[in-house]
């Protein structure tokens, strides 16, 4: 994976998830520790990227037939990646993963899978695991399963979909679309059934949710207000001109003038990525407080907001929860972006 290191780049286990000594250009020799028939997967040349730090995660299964197994092993790195993702907004991505048996005498030999990934990317927030991410990690993935996503006799769920356009906005696309489906996933995450005013609706919500000192109402309104500006713009097929978009551009509250041009869009989708972010947080938590139920008759939540100090006490309740979680820098935003080219 890119992107991600132990603090001390040591080896460390946590959520059911083995991440190797950090031993640059050596990670076929590793992953040739835990799995002797890997090398015959490579072809004699591994997938290259250039996103450092880069780890080497390892996942077991035990079955009678290793390939049945594979779901559950990778499930859990994927896990672990949702965890990352969620409480750091760190880019970290797959590059690509080797699956087989840990036995020299076996039925199958390894396999390759590249992962679509982006061999050089400019965005740049790496994940730092240490001791004191274990309990955050574990307490958000209890969460996350106690949380009931999907009943049944239900084919799909908000928050399913939401968090599936989440982490779909870490691979490579373009990034028009990384912002129609984090866009998507905001509303899933904030609107609920009633579609009059959604704009009005999401943005005001997420003011009043999301806010912190560092990150206040009014800033949070007016680029939910911009984004989804571009994303109705987008999905309904106008031309956007390169006047236009550096106009939208600009218009976001993390973006400078001094940043690249390829920057500058970045930071646009890592905004709405880092509020969709701390939306399934909040949502989360406040459905896990039935605050905020996923299902049945939601609050008049909208006419609660009005009173200042309701809002302090929803503010207070999700904070509350990410504290309880061991994780309460996952309510404010995601550190700042570097870019991998220009940035020390």
């Amino acid at each position: 994976l890119s992107h991600l290191m132990t603090e001390d780049r040591e080896e460390m286990s946590l959520a059911g998830v083995t991440i190797l000594a950090h031993r640059q250009w050596r990670e076929i020799r590793q992953i040739a520790e835990v799995m002797p028939t890997a090398h015959s997967a490579f072809n004699g040349e591994p997938p290259r990227s250039f996103a450092n730090p880069e780890a080497t995660m390892v996942s077991y299964a035990t079955g009678p037939d290793p390939f049945e197994l594979r779901v559950d092993a990778e499930r859990r790195i994927d896990r672990l990646l949702l965890a990352v993702h969620l409480l750091s907004g760190a880019t970290t991505a797959s590059i690509y993963q080797v699956t087989g048996e840990t036995m020299s005498v076996c039925r199958y030999t390894a396999r390759l899978d590249v992962i679509p990934y982006d061999e050089h990317p400019v965005p740049v927030r790496p994940a730092v695991i240490s001791p004191a991410t274990v309990q955050p990690v574990e307490g958000l993935l209890a969460l996350y399963d106690a949380t009931e996503h999907r009943a049944p006799g239900e084919a799909v769920h908000g928050l399913t979909m939401a968090v599936l356009k989440f982490t779909d906005s870490f691979s490579p696309k373009p990034w028009f679309e990384k912002i129609v489906d984090l866009a998507t996933a905001l509303e899933a995450t904030l609107s609920g059934r009633d579609k009059a005013d959604v704009t009005l609706r999401i943005c005001s919500r997420a003011a009043h949710i999301l806010s912190t000192d560092a990150d206040p109402p009014q800033t949070i309104f007016a680029d939910v207000k911009a984004l989804y500006d571009l994303r109705s713009n987008l999905v309904h097929g106008a031309v956007i001109t390169q006047k236009q978009l550096d106009k939208w551009i600009m218009a976001i509250s993390v973006v400078s003038p001094e940043r690249s041009p390829r920057m500058r869009i970045e930071l646009v989708v890592d905004r709405l990525r880092d509020l969709v972010r701390r939306s399934i947080l909040v949502r989360l938590v406040l459905n896990n407080e039935g605050r905020w139920p996923l299902r049945g008759n939601p609050p008049p939540l909208d006419q609660m907001l009005t009173d200042a100090s309701a809002a302090e006490g929803w503010r207070h309740a999700w904070h509350q929860g990410m504290t309880n979680l061991g994780a309460p820098e996952a309510i404010e935003p995601a550190t700042p972006l570097a870019d991998s080219i220009f940035d020390d």
